[in-house]
C-alpha cells in the first residue's frame, strides 16, 4: 500500500510519521520538490528526537525514513 500526503506542514509531516510506522510507504508532496524533501527530512529528524525522550520506539526514526520519500511534485 501507498499513501500520499500533500502539504509538508506539521500536521502533514505527523501524518507521514503515523502512516509510515503503520507499515505503509508514503509519498511526500507540496509545492515544489524542495519544501517535500526537507519535510521528510525533518519528519526523521522529529522522530528521532521523539526516540531520545522515550516517546517513539527505537528504530522509529529508521522506519520513516525508508518509508517515506518526497515526492517531485503534487501531480
Amino acid at each position: 500500500m501507498i499513501a500520499a500526503v500533500v502539504g509538508t506542514g506539521y500536521m502533514g509531516t505527523g501524518f507521514v510519521q503515523l502512516l509510515a510506522l503503520a507499515g505503509v510507504d508514503v509519498r511526500l508532496a507540496d509545492a515544489d520538490a524542495a519544501r517535500a524533501s526537507a519535510a521528510r527530512d525533518g519528519a526523521v529528524a522529529l522522530a528521532a528526537r521523539f526516540e531520545e525522550l522515550g516517546l517513539m520506539e527505537p528504530g522509529s526514526a529508521d522506519a520513516i525514513a525508508a518509508r517515506a520519500v518526497a515526492a517531485a511534485g503534487i501531480a
